[in-house]
Formats: C-alpha cells, structure tokens, sequence
C-alpha cells in the first residue's frame, strides 16, 4: 500500500539527549539526574557532512560529546591530509585542567553529525554534580597528550629520516666527495688513537694493566667486526637512549 503524504514527510524523530549520552562510555553508568543535568546544559547540534564547527584560531571554550557521525581537523593550508579525528563516542574539544586557549584546528564533520556542546563556563558546577566525570575526563586529556606527543615523536623521526636520505643521495650522487670525506675521518681517528696511546704511556701503569687493556680492546674489535649494521631509525633510538642515560648521570655536552 503506498504511504500517504503525510506519512512520507512526517519529521525524523530524534533520540532524546540524555538518553543518547548513556550509550557513550564514559556516561553509562550516571544516573538520570546527572544524565538530564548534562543534557540540560549542553547544546544538542546537529551538522551536514562538510559543514565547519571550528576555524582554526577559535577559542577553545567548549566539551564536545560525539554522539553520531565523524569530525576531522585540517590545518587552513589547503593540505589534503587530515591532522585530526574523533568518531562517535568520544569527547573531545575543551577539557576540564586544559591549558588549551585556542583550537589549532579548523573542524568539519564528516557525513551526518550530533553531538553535545557544554561550555567550560559550566565545569565547576559538572565537577559538583557529577564527580564521576572529573577522573574520567582527566584520563582522556592524559591520553590525548599521549597521542600527541606520539605525533610529535613520529613527525621528529620522520624528519630525521628525510634528512639522512637527502645525505646519502647527496652521497651516491658525489662519490669522489664520499670518499674525501671518509679519508679526512679515518685521519681523525688515526689522530685520535696517536694521541690516547701518547697520553696512556705517561700513565704510570703496570705490565699486567696494559695487558688488560690490550684484551679488551681486542675484544671489542672482535664485537665491532662482527656486530651486525643497525637500521637508520634504530640506531637514532639507541643514539637517544644513551644520551638521555648519560644526561641522567651528569655527563656534560652528552
């Protein structure tokens, strides 16, 4: 039977607020009081796939609840790729103990979107009314600033992982240079050993310590010859490990 008219543009209807947040995580187990609290003071927006919800610059002032759909950062370059994404059951945006001031990022959604906005105006009241919330918002700000600082680990890798390809290009297109510069380093080191053998026969020491020097310095070539090459990234992580020890220990220029 076909629908009449007044079925066919009859309006969507929407789930209420309070009851949506309980199927977010940290929000299930609140009672209905706290529920119709939140939801009382939060905006319930909703936005179609592309629209802006934050320019970059803006000031952060809200906590956004992710109720349906996708939000995605790109930075106002034209830049294809996305810096930033949060999906359905997050929170995100301004947190209660953020030092954030201004959201680095301009924010679109991504198909259709809902979700609730409380104003930071209203944390001191939430942190009273619901302190369930305090501990839980506090773990997603340390998570956040986890992720973030795993970006920026990343980013420095990648970097440095730019750069020591732009040298060995640099290398294999220059190979008379490669190898001036390997003499003039082999010179340095033969410098180097001259001077610590000149040093180590002003030392007072006995037959049975230069014997003892002299094991070991074999067994470290032994360990060296047979040591196996480290991949770029890998020997930067040990490079960064034994300098961050070595700070620890109070060794200057480390």
């Amino acid at each position: 039977m076909p629908q009449s008219e007044t079925t066919k543009n009859a309006p969507v209807t929407r789930e209420p607020l309070k009851e949506a947040l309980r199927k977010i995580t940290i929000f299930a187990d609140l009672t209905d009081e706290q529920l119709e609290w939140f939801a009382d003071n939060s905006e319930d927006l909703q936005f179609e796939s592309g629209e802006i919800l934050i320019h970059g610059g803006d000031p952060a002032d809200a906590l956004i609840v992710l109720i349906e759909g996708e939000l995605r950062g790109r930075r106002d370059t034209g830049q294809d790729t996305a810096m930033y994404i949060a999906r359905a059951g997050q929170v995100t945006g301004m947190l209660p103990f953020s030092r954030l001031t201004v959201f680095p990022l301009t924010i679109r959604s991504f198909g259709h979107t809902r979700l609730a906005r409380l104003h930071k105006d209203r944390f001191p009241v939430m942190m009273e009314r619901i302190p369930e919330l305090t501990p839980r918002l506090v773990n997603v700000l340390a998570d956040r600033i986890r992720e973030v600082s795993r970006a920026d680990q990343q980013r420095e890798k990648l970097t440095a992982l730019g750069k020591l390809s732009a040298g060995l290009a640099h290398e294999m297109n220059n190979p008379a240079s490669a190898a001036r510069r390997a003499a003039e380093g082999l010179r340095q080191c033969t410098d180097d050993l001259r001077q610590a053998n000149a040093k180590l026969d002003t030392a007072a020491l006995s037959p049975e310590q230069r014997a003892s020097l002299a094991e070991l310095e074999n067994c470290l070539i032994d360990s060296m010859a047979s040591a196996q090459p480290l991949d770029s990234l890998e020997q930067s992580d040990r490079e960064e490990a034994m300098t961050t020890w070595l700070e620890g220990i109070g060794v200057t220029h480390a």
